[in-house]
């Protein structure tokens, strides 16, 4: 088997594994074959990135877990692969990376406020050439932003969306990662969205991405990127269950809530630590038989 074959046989299986309807999202309908594969693609040949989450709560008032540390990891790898990576979120959620707690995970890392004048331009100084949105909400055809029951959001969503919309041709590639049809990126299906996703005329996400990741859980995006940039630099990117897990205390430390109960609890969209150590033994088994296959 060619190496290319074997990228695209290994984006493939990552792609249905993490998309997995564990909350019935249709996060399987939303799929975009080929995406994984073409963003890792992109981001292994770019120069930097601007990683955007964070997700607030209203009604526990705090973000939740869902999106910081699928961001962190990816952040993480691509430093290790030599870009150049600012890691940002809005002024609600901003507080949870830069709390003392956090401080393992971030060192190294450039950590910015996500607002909206702090757009293209001011990310192609820094050298970026991408922006990746992990879980973080989008606009919704009539201007407003809403969580995933249909409740709106605009005092707690700063419009940060504009970087990648009306205007997406600005210089630089956009990768979305979501799971429910009202994020950033999920504009590339928004009929889709309509038709599978629970609240979805009301909820679906204009705001398009040149490349789509949809999960089942967010972070689950986010780590299949992260496997299949280990496929094409050689090197074990992921991280081990035990350093989700450990994150995930840090990021509860912190005052981050499952965005699905609304408790402080190291869960993820009502996931249990079986569950979430199980996707990411799974993704590291097939991205470690990539590695030793090559």
């Amino acid at each position: 088997m060619g190496i290319v074959e074997r990228s695209e046989r290994l984006a493939s299986r990552m792609e249905l594994l993490v998309a997995a309807d564990v909350n019935r999202r249709g996060s399987r309908d939303l799929l975009v074959p080929g995406d994984l594969l073409a963003a890792a693609r992109s981001l292994f040949a770019g120069e930097g990135a601007a990683i955007v989450t964070g997700f607030y709560i209203p009604q526990a008032g705090a973000p939740e877990t869902d999106g910081p540390p699928g961001a962190l990891a990816l952040a993480r790898a691509l430093a290790r692969l030599g870009k150049r990576v600012v890691l940002m979120a809005d002024r609600f959620c901003l507080p949870l990376l830069l709390h003392p707690a956090m401080e393992p995970w971030t060192a190294g890392l450039t950590v910015a406020e996500a607002a909206p004048d702090t757009g293209p331009d001011w990310l192609k100084g820094r050298g970026v050439t991408h922006v990746v949105a992990v879980e973080r909400v989008g606009r919704a055809e009539d201007g407003h932003y809403y969580d995933a029951r249909g409740r709106m959001l605009d005092p707690y969503a700063p419009p940060v969306d504009r970087w990648m919309w009306p205007e997406p041709d600005q210089g630089l590639v956009t990768v979305g990662i979501g799971d429910g049809g009202n994020e950033i990126g999920m504009g590339k299906v928004r009929h889709r969205v309509r038709n599978h996703a629970p609240q979805g005329s009301r909820i679906a996400c204009v705001v398009p991405a040149n490349f789509l990741i949809s999960a089942g859980v967010s972070n689950w995006g986010a780590y299949a990127l992260i496997g299949m940039l280990s496929e094409l630099s050689g090197i074990d990117l992921l991280p081990t269950p035990g350093e989700e897990a450990a994150v995930l205390r840090a990021l509860v430390a912190a005052g981050a809530v499952d965005g699905l109960s609304g408790l402080q609890t190291p869960t993820v969209d009502g996931q249990s630590p079986a569950v979430l150590a199980e996707m990411l033994g799974k993704l590291g088994r097939l991205a470690g038989g990539a590695l030793r296959a090559g």
